[in-house]
Parts: structure tokens; C-alpha cells; sequence
């Protein structure tokens, strides 16, 4: 007798498909309408899975992976016209310490896999990708360092730092820029600070609303720099 298993595949096969091509359609517009309006990678991948994820969170860590993928292969930016950069890791020596880092755990990722592959070939295979996918995010975040200098025009501060933080600043909101500790609680300073770099406060006349790793609002009132240029 015939069967209707097979037509039947087949058409469930095709949906699968239309819907599969729908979404990446939806996914491509709102990625392109992002990038038109914003020049920081992370709202273009958090608004186009926004599309798809109706959780901010969700969409924003899967933006966070396209990003680091982003920097680590295809990343190459230029200065905004009009604004005056300043790079954060030169004095700091930022680049040669994850340099050093990156040597460190590939001579430390060669010898867990041969330790752990007396025990388990597979186990030591997932700790060596574990450690080859370290080197990969470490590359990146490095990259995007370089890549994302502070910005300053008539208007308004970029603060920026890495592949997570792309704050913008109207200057009018700026109530001091000094070398001194401001007096303010811990949980609302933001530090986008190399480590080694000489120290540059920026104080707020009132509290700018970020967003952390996982999109999670806080307020801050002061902002941890360290330009090269003070």
C-alpha cells in the first residue's frame, strides 16, 4: 500500500525550512537597521537576537559570543570622524601582559593534556578546547581593547573599554576630571581601567544608567580611566 510517511516528511521539511529562512531574514534586517544607527558591535548581535529571544538577557549573551568572534577574526575599526581618540593600553603595557598570559596557558594547556590523557583521552580533549576557547575570548577582548579607544568631540565622552562597555556621556554631565579617588560607593563606580595605567577619575554631576555582562541596569557616578593621554 502507499505511504504518506514520506510526502509527509517532505512537507514538514519544507516548513521547517520557510520558518528557519523567515527568521534569519528578520534576523538580518534588524542587524542591519542596528548597525546604521550605532557603531559599538554589541547592539548590533543584541538587537538582531532581540528579534528572535523576547529575553534581553538571553539575546544580549548570545550577542556576546557573535562579538567575540567578531574581534577575534573579523574586527578592523577606524576613529569616528570628528573625535579625538585616546588609547588606554600602551602606558599600562596591556597588550605584552596578555601576551605573557597567552604563553602561560598554552605551555599549561600542553602539559594537562598530556597529564590528563593518562587517565582520559576525551577528558583532556575538553581541556584543551576548554583552553584553546580562553586563548580565543583573550585574543578578542585584547583586540577590542585596542580597537576602542575613549572618544571625545564638542559634545559628548565615548567611554569605552573591551568588547562589553560602549557608554556615551554628554559633557554637560561631567562634573570633574581628576586623578583623586572620588568619594563614592563602591557599587557605583565603573572601572574601565588597564591594569598598571596611571588612574583618570571622571565624576558625573548626576548617575548614568549601564548595563553589565548580562544587561542587568545599575547606576554609576564615576568612571575609572586610564587614557595614555591624561
Amino acid at each position: 500500500k502507499p505511504s504518506l510517511l514520506a510526502p509527509l516528511g517532505l512537507c514538514a521539511v519544507g516548513v521547517e525550512l520557510g520558518i528557519a529562512a523567515r527568521e534569519v531574514l528578520r534576523l538580518v534586517r534588524r542587524f542591519r537597521t542596528a548597525k546604521a544607527s550605532s557603531d559599538n558591535p554589541l547592539d548590533w548581535f543584541s538587537d538582531a537576537f532581540s528579534a528572535l529571544a523576547r529575553n534581553e538577557r538571553v539575546a544580549r549573551m548570545a550577542a556576546l559570543e557573535c562579538v567575540m568572534w567578531y574581534y577575534a577574526s573579523a574586527s578592523w575599526r577606524r576613529v569616528p570622524h570628528g573625535y579625538r581618540a585616546f588609547s588606554s593600553h600602551r602606558q599600562s603595557g596591556y597588550v605584552a601582559a596578555v601576551g605573557v598570559m597567552l604563553v602561560l596557558i598554552a605551555v599549561e594547556t600542553v602539559a594537562a593534556h598530556l597529564l590528563a590523557a593518562r587517565f582520559s583521552v576525551a577528558a583532556a580533549c575538553v581541556l584543551t578546547a576548554l583552553s584553546l576557547y580562553t586563548i580565543l575570548w583573550m585574543i578578542a577582548e585584547a583586540r577590542a581593547v585596542v580597537l576602542n579607544p575613549l572618544l571625545v568631540d564638542d559634545v559628548e565622552l565615548v567611554a569605552r573599554w573591551g568588547m562589553l562597555v560602549c557608554e556615551r556621556i554628554p559633557l554637560d554631565r561631567i562634573a570633574r576630571v581628576g586623578s583623586q579617588d572620588p568619594a563614592v560607593p563602591k557599587r557605583e563606580l565603573l572601572n574601565l581601567a588597564a591594569m598598571g595605567g596611571q588612574a583618570l577619575w571622571i565624576e558625573l554631576a548626576e548617575p548614568l544608567e549601564v548595563r553589565g555582562l548580562t544587561g542587568k541596569p545599575r547606576l554609576v557616578r564615576a568612571i575609572k580611566t586610564t587614557p595614555d593621554d591624561a
